[in-house]
């Protein structure tokens, strides 16, 4: 099995919590071509982007919220799916809620870092927007110290590096406390913070995009 892409990635660093936290070693590997718009890597996933993922089989799939089910179904390891089916939809629905809008509202933030060229309309408007998406995610969290419950699942593993990748963006603005007023997501990132598997690989993730973010660039 290989994973390409980088761990500086929120996207390729949920697709690595889900392994470690499966008890799965999940190498990253070199980008074919040298890159994701490489022919090399497009014949592995035409979409462009990462992650992609290989299969022992030799068979790719793209989209990390994909490759994570997939992983889950099929290694060894605790289920990070309830076995309640509500509860299952609830997982796959805060998954959704952070890939259509809260990550969807860091668009905004990422084209208006540089203050000079800041369009300060558009920066308010995801801002509201992006609170917004915070307080329908903690509509649907649950009463446990984890997203559906008491231990782990796959919605934790794909919220946790998002969140750490949108706090570390909107500290520019100001926005240090993303979490004010939301005590169910407040208790989560306490929780997500001191977890054995997900408090370090949090740490690589976030050392890793803090490094990019701050390269210089052409």
């Amino acid at each position: 099995m290989k994973l390409y892409g980088s761990v500086a990635s929120p996207y390729v660093a949920r697709v690595l919590l889900v392994a470690k936290a499966k008890g799965l070693d999940l190498p990253l590997a070199e980008t074919p071509g040298g890159g994701i718009k490489s022919a090399e890597y497009l014949a592995i996933n035409p979409l462009g982007k990462m992650p992609a993922f290989t299969d022992d089989q030799g068979r790719h799939l793209p989209e990390s919220v994909v490759i994570c089910e997939y992983l889950d179904e099929t290694a060894q390891g605790p289920s990070l799916m309830p076995t309640d089916p509500y509860d299952r939809a609830r997982v796959r629905l805060l998954c959704r809620l952070v890939e259509l809008y809260t990550m969807k509202e860091l668009g905004p933030f990422f084209r208006n870092r540089d203050p000079a060229k800041r369009n300060q309309a558009e920066v308010a408007t995801a801002r509201e927007a992006y609170l917004s998406s915070l307080k329908n995610i903690e509509h649907y969290l649950g009463g446990g110290s984890y997203a559906c419950g008491d231990s782990l699942t796959l919605a934790d593993c794909v919220m946790y590096p998002s969140f750490l990748t949108s706090g570390a963006v909107l500290a520019a603005f100001g926005m240090t406390t993303q979490f004010d007023g939301l005590p169910k997501l407040t208790r989560w990132w306490q929780a997500m913070s001191t977890h054995a598997v997900a408090g370090p690989l949090g740490k690589q993730h976030l050392d890793g995009f803090m490094a990019f973010m701050n390269a210089p660039r052409a």
